[in-house]
């Protein structure tokens, strides 16, 4: 999530919490809409 900028994306909304961690909805560089989350580390597989 903090990346998305260095990248060459943005952060539209987020970060909130999302129960099983911290969601938020990023465009990425050509425009695509992402929904990224990360899982809190006791949830992981």
């Amino acid at each position: 999530m903090a990346r998305a900028g260095e990248l060459g994306g943005r952060v539209l909304a987020g970060p909130v919490d999302a129960g099983i961690g911290q969601a938020c909805q990023i465009v990425d560089p050509t425009g695509g809409p992402v929904m990224a989350i990360d899982v809190i580390p006791e949830l992981r597989p």
